[in-house]
């Protein structure tokens, strides 16, 4: 959720920072060129929104199910371990 949260603050704020930028500049060749960024900037931003939404129940699994295996692989490991002096309370 963080990164679809944040592109949309982004999106937001890119869409506040250009308010009122096309009525005090009418008439002016850069007023298309910086729409057209601006207009391809939100699209880039909404891909990422999107695709971020798409990946994370698939992330989420995926950090579940790695803790899981970890947690798992240490008992394992721990219980074929042979004991050191320090578990013992040697040197």
């Amino acid at each position: 959720m963080g990164l679809q949260s944040d592109t949309n603050a982004g999106l937001t704020q890119l869409g506040t920072a250009h308010e009122g930028v096309q009525a005090n500049t009418e008439g002016l060749e850069t007023t298309a060129a910086l729409s057209a960024v601006l207009f391809s900037w939100q699209e880039r931003l909404k891909a990422v929104r999107d695709e971020a939404g798409s990946l994370e129940p698939s992330l989420r699994q995926v950090a579940k199910d790695h803790g899981e295996m970890e947690t798992t692989l240490r008992s394992h490991f721990a219980a074929v371990a042979p004991s050191s002096p320090q578990d013992k309370g040697g040197r």
